[in-house]
């Protein structure tokens, strides 16, 4: 009987420990901790309370009922776990009236629980889409009004395309799942295209499936100016065992301490990584610890940042969270800002 209340118990910490999982989202990085809200730019401040006086009442009324939906999901889940514990005690455990009411409300839990989780899709959608619509597009559009954003990529099988031929991390995966697009000229003649995007590797099925999460968080991309001839590839150092014959060793030990360079060109790689371009770096990523790669193939810059789930409203906590908001908006910032520093010292530079 002990051993069976206290599976009872393990099960109910695991599934709360799934919800607050779900809550937060599939995000490792720490980035969010580094985040100060003092030091936030008026313009963003200016927007974020606009958008927050005139849109906070009705997205919170639309959380609140995605969010009770939620806790009575796991609560019905949670009751079905012990039902089917009480029902498969091998033996009386309390009463067999007690057992057999307890059997019966976890099988009607069960029930509930698939209802709700059907039910509860149409509430989430809604209030998703609010967000996005209402509060995601005007921060975009604040960063740059010919950007356009668009909650769901037109053409996902271009972003793929576009991810494959960028070749990362020369890890294989078999989904690839892409939202909230973003695009538009940033300049006269530069043109950025980033989204949102999920990559994973899965094998197996049944008990025997096994899920390895690749990548989850913000890519980019965009066209320089001139053909380098070449590819450049900067990434967050790794525990180098092995050097690389292509490794490039940069003139700044504070660059080398925290980023690698990897080029078959290495002139072309210093000649593109100027002493201004490498403070850029450094500074954005001491300041969030947000890791990032960029890779720069011939002519066309790719660069993905590991934010996890992007521009997903929270269900448990502010609809508005501001330093959610104001680490999309840092990040895209970011990505215009360095697309066109990178593309003026391309286009100065001999290559």
């Amino acid at each position: 009987m002990f051993e069976t209340i206290l599976c009872i118990i393990i099960i109910g910490i695991i599934v709360i420990a799934v919800v607050k999982k779900v809550s937060k989202g599939v995000d490792k990085s720490n980035y969010k901790d580094y985040i100060i809200l003092d030091n936030m730019p008026n313009d963003f401040k200016q927007v974020y309370d606009k958008l927050y006086e005139e849109h906070i009442l009705e997205l919170e009324n639309m959380r609140k009922k995605v969010r009770i939906r939620e806790i009575f999901k796991y609560i019905c889940l949670l009751l079905f776990f012990i039902g089917y514990f009480v029902m498969d005690f091998d033996g009386v455990l309390f009463s067999q009236t007690i057992d057999m009411v307890i059997s019966l409300i976890g099988f009607i839990s069960l029930v509930l629980f698939m209802v709700l989780v059907f039910r509860s899709r149409k509430y989430k959608k809604s209030y998703k889409l609010s967000y996005k619509k209402e509060i995601v597009s005007n921060f975009i559009k604040l960063l740059n009004p010919n950007l356009e954003y668009k909650p769901i990529t037109d053409n996902p099988q271009q972003i793929l395309d576009y991810y494959r031929s960028a070749n990362f991390d020369n890890k294989t995966f078999n989904k690839f799942y892409c939202d909230d697009y973003i695009e538009g000229f940033i300049t006269d003649d530069i043109y950025l295209k980033m989204t949102d995007v999920h990559i994973r590797r899965e094998t197996g099925s049944g008990k025997n499936r096994h899920v390895e999460e690749i990548f989850q968080g913000l890519f980019a991309i965009t066209k320089c100016n001139k053909n380098i001839g070449t590819t450049v590839k900067i990434s967050k150092n790794k525990m180098k065992i092995l050097e690389k014959k292509d490794r490039v060793e940069m003139d700044s030990n504070e660059f080398e301490e925290y980023f690698d360079v990897y080029s078959q060109n290495k002139i072309v790689a210093m000649q593109i990584l100027t002493s201004d371009i490498m403070e850029m770096l450094l500074n954005f990523y001491k300041k969030y610890q947000l890791a990032f790669e960029i890779i720069f193939e011939n002519s066309t810059i790719f660069l993905r940042f590991f934010t996890g789930p992007m521009f997903e409203p929270k269900i448990f906590g502010n609809s508005m969270d501001k330093e959610l908001l104001f680490i999309y908006f840092e990040t895209i910032k970011f990505t215009t800002q360095l697309t066109q520093k990178v593309n003026k010292v391309i286009q100065d530079t001999e290559i």
